[in-house]
């Protein structure tokens, strides 16, 4: 994500009786930002002292749906909301640390594993399971050293000069866009326009799902557990909504913008358009599996006690297939080098010509079996969309909803909200 600057005229501020609390939505010049209380330390004063058509100018990252990441706020008179100029590292970074290099540890057992299995299973088997543990500890690395990365990096900086430039004034209102500002030293990317898109009129069998519309009306949270494997408890808090006298629950998750997504936002008052059935007879509550908020533009579908979405799930089902197949490279050419360093480091053309023949079947084979897997994965999730009645939920409300987003001018991103 690249911060972007904004001068904005604010329209509606939420984050009193809001789901999920704590979360902050500005609706400014047709642009939606949001932030969490805790990232800043009078948050609450800053927001208490604003008012409708407050200019504000702001520094905002934008998420995947279109809206945006707010950074900082400033107000010519009311003050401004900042990030902590003091982060630095801490205890918690060490205990991520030493999880990381630990899991990552097992890539040297999975090595050993595969150097001296000769067509022993058990040390394939353990092999395997070392390559998993491996390539979650690297993933963790990698969340590691974007943690690091965003204490010292020049973005945070930047975003940080571009603040101290605004308080003593030294900004300009662009003239291409009145939405942006000019910053000495500083680029600010253009708003991206949305495409308009030819809309085709969405056709869904009578029945399919029911739909209901309305202002929304919060009136409580209902917190209930969830006993799962050898009496694991897991403690959820149910969000207790009415929309024309009819109750409805959500479930939402931690509000950070994971993955350039936020939560599930709605706000006291709010009009939307929630998506729900009850998929068996014997049910006594409407389980919902969409969200259109007509306030903001923005849509959610709901997973429903960790049923697969479809964009989320076959993302990271090829992130991790291409993940393993570079795994398998990697620890292919370790295998060669070592052996040729054991032979006595002597390179030569046969050296390399064995490398590269070995490494392009061993590669080849190890691929077509990863793909073949990661094939018949997919194709089982697809048959689960069209048989399980809640999957074919899923994928219809995630249909409805991207029409409805596109009809309103929007892209067709629908945030995927796992519950």
């Amino acid at each position: 994500m690249r911060a972007q600057y904004f001068n904005v005229t604010l329209t509606q501020c939420d984050y009193k009786n809001v789901i999920p609390t704590g979360m902050v939505r500005l609706i400014a010049s047709d642009l939606v930002f949001f932030f969490n209380l805790e990232d800043f330390k009078n948050s609450d004063a800053f927001l208490e002292s604003l008012s409708c058509g407050d200019e504000l100018v702001i520094c905002a990252e934008i998420l995947n749906d279109g809206s945006y990441w707010l950074k900082w706020a400033y107000h010519k008179t009311k003050g401004w909301i900042e990030p902590d100029r003091n982060v630095s590292f801490h205890r918690g970074l060490i205990k991520e640390f030493l999880w990381a290099f630990g899991l990552s540890a097992f890539a040297v057992l999975a090595y050993f594993c595969f150097i001296y299995s000769d067509d022993n299973m058990l040390l394939i088997v353990l092999g395997a399971f070392a390559s998993c543990a491996a390539l979650v500890g690297f993933s963790m690395v990698t969340l590691f050293l974007k943690t690091i990365w965003d204490i010292v990096s020049p973005r945070r900086k930047s975003i940080l000069k571009a603040l101290d430039q605004v308080i003593a004034g030294q900004y300009q209102i662009s003239h291409e866009n009145p939405k942006l500002i000019s910053l000495s030293g500083i680029k600010n990317p253009k708003i991206k326009p949305i495409k308009p898109q030819f809309v085709n009129e969405l056709k869904i069998a009578e029945g399919e799902f029911q739909s209901t519309q309305g202002k929304v009306n919060l009136f409580g949270i209902q917190q209930y557990t969830v006993i799962g494997y050898k009496g694991a408890q897991t403690v959820f808090n149910a969000n207790l909504l009415q929309i024309d006298g009819e109750p409805f629950s959500v479930v939402t998750p931690e509000n950070e913008p994971l993955f350039n997504n936020h939560s599930l936002f709605i706000a006291q008052g709010d009009q939307i358009e929630i998506i729900h059935k009850k998929l068996n007879e014997t049910d006594t509550v409407e389980m919902v599996f969409g969200v259109f908020n007509q306030q903001d533009h923005l849509a959610y579908t709901l997973s429903n006690g960790g049923s697969p979405q479809e964009r989320s799930f076959y993302k990271g089902l090829w992130i991790f297939t291409a993940a393993l197949i570079a795994l398998f490279a990697i620890a292919l050419l370790v295998m060669n080098i070592t052996e040729v360093i054991e032979r006595g480091n002597h390179w030569d053309y046969w050296d390399w010509l064995y490398i590269l023949d070995n490494g392009v079947g061993f590669i080849s084979f190890a691929s077509s079996i990863t793909l073949g897997i990661s094939f018949l994965t997919g194709l089982c999730v697809a048959i689960y969309f069209c048989v399980s009645k809640r999957g074919r939920m899923n994928f219809i409300a995630q249909r409805y909803l991207s029409y409805l987003r596109q009809k309103n001018g929007q892209s067709d991103y629908v945030t995927e909200v796992r519950t």
